[in-house]
């Protein structure tokens, strides 16, 4: 994988002091992340479909994940198991074509179904209530495609970045023991992503 990047300009009276920084106020949120959040597709409004791979480097478990997105409904699947039509409450085992009632976050740790939308939202705004300084924006690429990306410092993990296509599409987090990377993006889907028959 392939990841360059370039820094965006950041004012005089932005850029972190060599002395500890307080945490930033949480009333008066970073505008840079205000921005990246604004650009983060979280409503299924963008086709696409994508391969993540996700890392929990310190219990050594990875997952390879294929996320298809259309018209408001994403299907996300990874071994055996897919979430169809837009996160509703079915996990469905594609071998045996048979659906479960409820949603099983189990079959991705504590890491959600719905990590590349509102679950990306949910932890970079985590990470700046966590944040000890302002957030550094990025540009470079990732998977063959152009990506902005966002860095913000914090205190047990050194910093937590997180980028997004030009679409608005989760293309990495790396936040404390958690390394999400995209591995394959096109916009386009195959219609028969959307069922297990």
């Amino acid at each position: 994988m392939t990841l360059a990047f370039a820094t965006a300009c950041v004012p005089a009276s932005s850029r972190p002091s060599l002395g500890a920084e307080p945490a930033l106020d949480a009333q008066r949120p970073d505008p840079r992340v205000a921005e990246f959040l604004a650009e983060l597709d979280t409503t299924g409004a963008e086709t696409f479909t994508a391969t993540y791979t996700i890392r929990r480097p310190a219990s050594a478990t990875n997952y390879e994940v294929l996320v298809s997105q259309r018209d408001g409904e994403a299907v996300v699947k990874t071994g055996d198991r897919s979430v169809p039509g837009g996160l509703r409450p079915a996990v469905c085992r594609l071998t045996v074509k048979t659906c479960l009632a409820d949603v099983v976050d189990g079959d991705l740790g504590d890491i959600g179904w719905d990590f590349f939308a509102a679950g990306a939202a949910q932890r970079i705004e985590a990470a700046q209530r966590r944040a000890t300084g302002p957030a550094l924006v990025t540009t470079g690429t990732m998977a063959g495609v152009g990506v902005s990306c966002l860095t913000l410092p914090t205190p047990e993990a050194g910093s937590a970045m997180f980028c997004r296509t030009a679409e608005g599409i989760l293309a990495s987090a790396t936040d404390g023991d958690l390394q999400i990377d995209l591995a394959g993006f096109v916009r386009r889907v195959d219609p028969d992503t959307f069922t297990i028959s």
